[in-house]
């Protein structure tokens, strides 16, 4: 694993991030400009920009300058470790796989296996590997209801808690219990990893973004002693949980137990280290139903839990958490971005005020990008994933509808019920998950092919240049719909093959 960067580097990277403030300041004069004429829309507008740009770019360069790698715990204190492993209707051999890896981590563990679905094949399970079985009759609160139903029967000091995809090398613990000799240690989160990152274009891309965050995001976030927490490979000490009347429920219950720990005063650590590996979607519609899942969630702690907690956190942890709960917010950005591209391609009205815009905009996304560049060169917790890969940001800009509904859902308060990340790719066509994007792109192509024909000046170039740059975004979405496609037609071929009939001599 690389070092923390040298006094050299920093400095580079300070230098480009204030080069970035300077570009963001000549983005917005264009927006004070527009402001100043106190036109209604056009303040609004500003304000969203405003706080988006806070929140997603200013924050995260204050993360990345206090990025470092963390340093590593000592001791010999032992622990008394239970750990959970909650499963709701997942495929057997699946649970099974990381069932047996968790049975054989060395550290000495007592294993719960704790059903939502109350399946006879998951007991049998856990009477071979001689584990602890435990069901219960209804699924309220889903995965935290679950959690929190065990926490009754258990006693370990400490409860690691994993994912059913997910498998832990043999010495996971090992590397994570020492942190609690810390009394003020409440979780510690270890790196995420997965081991399907092959699978296909869409499962590459979500490792790429998984990677990304658990580098140099992560990182950083270590650094301002402000881990988040996640939903797998996380450990807690029980009296942290039990402090905060357990885990908290919700769509992003992992987010929402993480911002209650710390805003109880309890400190988090990480580890940076490949410990264990699970699944990431491997296809478009598991990709947006852990994305719809994830964004709503997210948001409804924002709204809903978040305000009230803000003032038992630091301003550290207030950095942190903003920036990771306003992430999905790409999805309404990017949206308003296609409209006002729109606008300007049938508007001769629109066409110097936007173009404007658009110049304004290209000093700051470029400084933006060389430091998303910059950063990743030198901050990673995986060799071969060293550097800036675009298709994970590709994906995530590509699904602006699921975040955007996602975001006026939580706004709006409509209850979306528990969605369960599939585990294999889907069977069936899906086209119709895309319609908002095929529309989009139709608008825009045929914008553009209008521009051309009543092209004026310069002006109208950028726009056509911008409008191209947002068809392009969409690469990956349609790059995963179209592997699909050969997917099934590959498997639709072996499922008709006739096999002949044999006949002995």
């Amino acid at each position: 694993m690389a070092v923390d960067l040298k006094q050299k580097k920093k400095k580079i990277l300070l230098l480009l991030i204030v080069l970035g403030f300077f570009s963001s300041f000549y983005y917005l004069k264009w927006w004070v400009d527009k402001s100043i004429h106190s036109n209604p829309i056009y303040i609004f507008l500003f304000a969203i920009v405003l706080f988006y740009m806070v929140a997603q770019v200013y924050f995260l360069w204050i993360i990345y300058l206090n990025a470092k790698y963390p340093a590593k715990a000592n001791g010999n204190k032992d622990y008394k470790v239970d750990v959970f492993l909650p499963t709701y209707n997942e495929p057997v051999n699946l649970v099974e796989k990381t069932l047996k890896a968790v049975v054989e981590m060395s550290y000495p563990h007592t294993t719960y296996l704790i059903d939502d679905g109350n399946k006879e094949e998951y007991k049998e399970l856990a009477e071979r590997y001689s584990v602890k079985y435990i069901a219960r009759n209804n699924t309220k609160d889903y995965k935290a209801g679950n959690i929190n139903n065990v926490l009754r029967y258990s006693n370990g000091e400490i409860i690691a808690i994993f994912d059913i995809d997910h498998v832990p090398q043999k010495h996971y613990l090992d590397h994570v219990v020492n942190h609690f000799n810390d009394p003020q240690i409440g979780v510690v989160q270890v790196a995420l990893d997965h081991y399907n990152c092959t699978d296909s274009y869409v499962a590459n891309a979500c490792c790429i973004m998984s990677d990304d965050f658990f580098a140099a995001t992560m990182l950083g976030m270590n650094g301002m002693d402000s881990t988040v927490i996640f939903g797998s490979n996380s450990v807690f000490r029980r009296e942290a949980l039990l402090s905060i009347g357990g885990y908290q429920p919700g769509l992003a219950e992992d987010l929402h137990t993480s911002v209650k720990l710390h805003a109880a005063r309890w400190k988090s650590a990480y580890v940076a280290k490949i410990l264990a590996r699970g699944l990431v979607p491997a296809d478009i519609p598991a990709f947006f139903k852990q994305q719809f899942k994830w964004a709503n969630g997210v948001f409804e702690v924002l709204f809903r839990h978040f305000p009230s907690l803000l003032k038992s956190l630091t301003i550290s942890q207030i950095v942190c958490y903003v920036t990771r709960m306003t992430y999905y917010l790409a999805g309404p950005v990017v949206l308003l971005h296609i409209i006002l591209t729109i606008v300007a391609l049938y508007s001769r009205e629109f066409n110097l005020e936007f173009s404007q815009y658009i110049t304004h905009a290209i000093p700051f996304l470029f400084l933006f990008l060389v430091i998303q560049v910059y950063i990743k060169i030198f901050y990673y917790i995986k060799e071969k994933k060293k550097g800036f890969h675009i298709s994970g940001y590709m994906l995530v800009l590509g699904t602006w509808p699921v975040y955007t509904v996602a975001f006026l859902s939580a706004l709006f308060g409509i209850k979306i019920p528990f969605i369960a990340t599939p585990k294999d790719k889907s069977s069936r066509d899906f086209l119709e998950l895309i319609i908002p994007q095929s529309t989009a792109i139709l608008i825009l192509t045929a914008g553009i092919i209008y521009k051309i024909i009543n092209f004026e000046d310069l002006y109208s170039l950028a726009i056509i240049l911008f409008a191209t740059s947002l068809i392009l975004i969409h690469y990956a979405i349609f790059y995963g719909t179209w592997e699909h496609f050969l997917h099934k037609k590959k498997v639709n071929k072996k499922e008709n093959i006739e096999v002949p009939n044999v006949v002995e001599a």
